[in-house]
């Protein structure tokens, strides 16, 4: 609904409706003024162009607009002749179903599983709103944990007030014109050591310097179990659960990281004659940033839940979902292996 306060002070609303939606602005009725209406114009990011030129143009190519990394990733389980045919029936007709475009962030909600929560602000354009557009698409798993929505543990970041928005800069957002293949590629993607630095004198810093490149922050420093999902469907949807998993970083076979249960189950695309014959060349568990950080957890109190021959939290061979990828176990961590251990 546009409303007159809106009108007055939204510049993007002393444009007439019809540089944008289209449709006849002479018509004298609804019906007539509403042919050839695009209910979604900024699905068309020239739409936006004219007035956000650099802004558009390298949104194009970012990982919100293109879903490159889901295609990507799966990729990696299909011989050329399969992803061709996953692009073509499944990619294009439901995975792409996922991006955003500019007037999904700035103005309504985008759709996720058919749900809507509509516009933001009347029709006002907003510069951002996290909890109506970064949780609308990444409530199920980020921002649930950002918030202790499932595990009731809050991030600190969270209870000091931080946004998405103070990590996540509008250059990420956006993006900087380089096609984005995978989250792991994305130029300005924040790191803990952004604000965090490890050459502290103090004794935890000498505790962050042995630890530098041998295991992610997140190894040490995330809370409580978090969101996993497995056993995906097309048609059915994710199982999701509570777990927490450490392992070897499935891209650094030498570090530790949290790693997170990828939905990709050998029956995944069945019921489209897709079998996906290289399953076995990729896990079914990737390294995940996980946003649920406290400055003391478990691991941070004592040594002995990575040090010990316990191994609390560590992934193991129960971890792994049913018929699953023979690369599972490249991801299991012999704790007497590693060198930290060895120093001590």
């Amino acid at each position: 609904m546009v409303t007159p306060e809106s009108l007055a002070n939204d510049i993007h609303l002393k444009r007439n409706c019809s540089q944008c939606h289209k449709g006849n602005p002479k018509a004298a009725n609804k019906i007539d003024a509403h042919r050839g209406l695009v209910s979604k114009p900024s699905e068309n990011i020239d739409t936006c162009s004219p007035c956000h030129k650099t802004i558009g143009e390298h949104y194009k190519k970012s990982l919100h607009y293109t879903s490159a990394g889901q295609r990507n990733g799966i990729h990696k389980r299909f011989s050329k002749t399969q992803a061709d045919q996953f692009d073509a029936k499944i990619f294009e007709q439901s995975c792409r179903s996922c991006h955003a475009n500019c007037g999904d962030c700035h103005v309504r909600t985008s759709s996720v599983s058919g749900v809507k929560q509509g516009l933001f602000a009347n029709h006002s354009f907003q510069k951002r709103n996290e909890e109506k557009t970064c949780a609308a698409c990444h409530g199920g798993r980020v921002f649930a944990e950002f918030t202790g929505r499932d595990s009731g543990v809050r991030d600190i970041h969270f209870e000091n007030g931080m946004k998405c928005v103070d990590c996540h800069k509008a250059k990420e957002l956006h993006g900087d014109g380089v096609l984005a293949a995978g989250k792991a590629t994305v130029n300005g993607k924040p790191a803990c050591t952004d604000c965090h630095q490890v050459n502290s004198p103090s004794p935890s810093g000498k505790i962050h310097r042995q630890h530098t490149g041998k295991a992610s922050c997140q190894a040490c420093h995330v809370a409580s179990e978090y969101n996993q999902c497995s056993s995906c469907h097309i048609g059915k949807g994710a199982l999701p659960s509570q777990d927490f998993f450490i392992g070897r970083d499935p891209q650094n076979r030498n570090k530790l990281v949290t790693l997170r249960m990828t939905p990709a189950a050998r029956e995944t695309f069945a019921s489209e004659g897709l079998f996906m014959d290289k399953y076995d060349q990729v896990a079914n568990f990737a390294a995940s940033p996980i946003h649920n950080i406290r400055k003391k957890t478990a691991r941070t109190r004592t040594c002995a839940p990575c040090h010990m021959q316990n191994k609390e939290g560590f992934i193991s061979e129960e971890s792994f979902p049913q018929n699953g990828s023979k690369q599972n176990e490249t991801l299991l961590y012999d704790y007497k292996a590693y060198k930290i251990y060895k120093k001590r």
